[in-house]
């Protein structure tokens, strides 16, 4: 295991703007992108875990996400397939390991399609598009609790960010509690969500033939969730429609472990085993 990396931050630019990227460590590139309306900060304590055991990782800010530019329409997941690579092109970045999770998981799986000579590994962290009927309906129901921006009557416009935030860890993580453990999570949320404006929607659910897509897949590639995660039931799916024999998945234990931040680093290493391993 390698020393302590020190994380640097750049832009770099693509035919539509420029994206921002957190990067960490030497060795074979792991790419990392984020959940919405989130950023690569959600990976603040992945990101140099992953240059401990080895790895260049670099986490992406989706174009109108973060740091990033802002194009003030949603994009296809292809076009944000498409941005994604010129800005690991104008890094000097040929050859990749990507993860993608909940909104990025079908721009990583569009790259690992569209980009095979690049991708040498696909990570997939929630495929909202391959949940059962009945969990998204439920997801659905829980996100409509918390009011969307804009002036409400109750005034509830005053707290939105707060309660948004914390409805949105409490949907993922069911035991999830606001301490001051948790309290940098919440922030960092309000500071991701703020930093894109105020969207109305955020495109989740786009269309996209995740499983024609997976099916084209011939990377070594795996499939996480965990125990609780709400996207948990999309797992299997997502395994079945891989038909590259060297598919993995796994399961963590209890609720995800970048909801906890005691638990710093476990994603990272579940990372770079699955990387150890299919090398």
């Amino acid at each position: 295991m390698g020393a302590a990396a020190t994380t640097t931050y750049r832009y770099v630019d693509t035919s539509e703007g420029q994206l921002h990227l957190t990067t960490a460590g030497d060795g074979p590139v792991i790419v990392l992108m984020h959940w919405t309306p989130l950023s690569a900060q959600m990976y603040v304590h992945e990101i140099p875990r992953l240059a401990e055991r080895g790895y260049r990782a670099i986490g992406i800010d989706l174009m109108g996400f973060g740091r990033s530019a802002k194009p003030g329409e949603i994009w296809p997941f292809e076009k944000h397939a498409q941005v994604v690579t010129e800005g690991l092109e104008d890094a000097g970045v040929s050859a990749f390991a990507i993860l993608g999770a909940h909104f990025s998981a079908p721009v990583a799986v569009e790259m690992a399609v569209s980009s095979q000579t690049k991708v040498t590994a696909l990570l997939l962290d929630g495929c909202a598009h391959l949940l059962p009927e009945d969990a998204g309906k439920a997801i659905g129901a829980k996100v409509a609790q918390t009011s969307g921006p804009g002036l409400h009557e109750d005034g509830s416009h005053r707290t939105f960010l707060w309660d948004q935030a914390v409805n949105a860890y409490s949907i993922f993580d069911p035991d999830f509690e606001v301490t001051e453990e948790t309290l940098p999570l919440i922030y960092r949320f309000v500071m991701d969500y703020t930093s894109t404006g105020v969207p109305k929607d955020f495109g989740t659910f786009s269309p996209f033939d995740m499983v024609e897509k997976l099916g084209k897949v011939t990377v070594p590639s795996c499939v996480l969730t965990a125990e609780t995660d709400p996207l948990r039931s999309a797992q299997q799916p997502t395994v079945d429609a891989l038909v590259a024999s060297d598919t993995q998945a796994i399961m963590l234990s209890g609720s995800h472990p970048l909801h906890r931040p005691a638990r710093r680093g476990e994603y990272a290493d579940a990372i770079a085993t699955f990387l150890e391993a299919s090398q």
